[in-house]
């Protein structure tokens, strides 16, 4: 009998049933570590883990087939030195996260444009005064790179805010949710991005991926334009 090893701190109850019916159903024993120490000391034993693991401990994972990462972005596990074993199956969880990031990044865009940081400042020094103009969601362009279950949540929210112009930026030219005006590939990144209020990053940290917005691309930004 293999066993699973998870290492997750915000499993519920409906959780734990869901995957210890699939485990159990498969023949597997399960293994939950509630810290890092556990998760050195078990880890071993374990055909298949699932949860957030720091890359440094699969070197000691020598009896692993699987591992079910519980983020969305894996750029930690994609060189082969970090494995025990380099053929080990590596999977994300991807279409997890559109709504609390999005939700996270719509945050930051009202917190750059409406300035709050800067009125945190004055409210901290017990101070009340105009610092200047704030700019709205409602009426920006909006540049989305990315147009998968983060980028098109953020897209929608956007939307629904009265944003006049979303752009996505994708790899390949095909549609996309209609929360998006318009879809352009990467290869036009520089024109998509050349003078809108929004540049929303929603892509994968991969080597493909480092880099996109090149010195050439944000030299050529408006001053204004936002990065988030």
């Amino acid at each position: 009998m293999g066993i699973v090893g998870i290492y997750a701190n915000y499993l519920n109850p409906e959780h734990v049933a869901q995957i210890e019916k699939v485990i159990y159903e498969n023949n597997y024993e399960i293994r939950y570590f509630n810290d890092l120490q556990e998760v050195e000391n078990g880890i071993a034993d374990c055909e298949i883990i699932y949860g957030y693991y720091p890359a440094f401990v699969l070197k000691k994972a020598t009896g692993l087939r699987w591992f079910a990462s519980a983020s969305a972005g894996v750029d930690p596990f994609l060189k082969d030195e970090v494995w025990a074993d380099p053929t080990t199956i590596l999977t994300n969880s991807a279409g997890s996260y559109g709504i609390t990031i999005s939700e996270h990044m719509l945050m930051a865009i009202l917190m750059l444009m409406r300035r709050q940081p800067e009125y945190d400042e004055v409210t901290r020094a017990r101070e009340w005064k105009n610092i200047g103009a704030v700019r709205s969601i409602c009426g920006s362009r909006i540049t989305i790179v990315g147009t998968g279950d983060i980028g098109t949540s953020l897209a929608r929210r956007v939307k629904a805010l009265g944003a006049a112009h979303v752009c996505g930026v994708r790899r390949t030219l095909k549609p996309a949710d209609p929360a998006f005006d318009e879809v352009t590939t990467l290869d036009k990144l520089a024109e998509a991005v050349a003078d809108v209020d929004v540049i929303a990053l929603c892509v994968p940290g991969t080597p493909e991926t480092a880099g996109l917005l090149s010195k050439e691309i944000i030299d050529g930004l408006n001053p204004k334009t936002y990065v988030v």
